[in-house]
Order: structure tokens, then sequence, then C-alpha cells
């Protein structure tokens, strides 16, 4: 049974995102790392001798104001709309 919704789902975020001012480039790769934190370690390949899981560390390295925040801030609250997925606290205490 096929439960795809699209045929792509990396471009559907960055078409769902397409109004957003960022890069393609800051989209794509903001997909890229939702979905490997999405599926998490339920998700491997194997070549016989080492199993290899989706972890991925995504920096988007730019300008100020190119839509680094902006574009993160979106693929995290689509995650947090995943029932029984935890995500890391985004600080671990006030600033004094």
């Amino acid at each position: 049974m096929d439960v795809r919704h699209f045929p792509n789902w990396l471009d559907a975020f960055t078409e769902l995102y397409s109004n957003v001012k960022a890069p393609d480039c800051y989209k794509y790769w903001t997909a890229m790392s939702a979905l490997a934190g999405a599926v998490e370690r339920k998700v491997w390949w194997t070549n016989g001798t080492f199993w290899w899981y989706p972890n991925l560390y995504v920096f988007l390295v730019g300008e100020r104001s190119s839509g680094k925040s902006t574009i993160a801030g979106k693929a995290l609250d689509m995650l947090w709309e995943v029932p029984e997925f935890e995500l890391a606290p985004t600080q671990m205490n006030e600033a004094s």
C-alpha cells in the first residue's frame, strides 16, 4: 500500500514555503534536516557490514536577514506537530 502524499517531499516542502524569503538551497537543506530528524533511527540501510542511519548536521551559513532562522523555524513548527516526537530544548537557561 502506497501512502505517499507527494511524489517528492523535498520539492513539496520547498513549494509550500515558496513565499518565504530564503534561498532555495536553504529550503532544500532545511527539508533534508527535518526529514532526517523525523525518521530518527527508524530508517536505515546496510551494505551487509555497516548499518547507516540518516544522521545529518546541517548548518545554514549566510548573511544576516537571508532567511536562515525563518525557514528553520518553519521546519521546527512542522516537527512539533508530529505526535510522540520529542525535540531538545532550544535554550538551556535564560541569559543573565
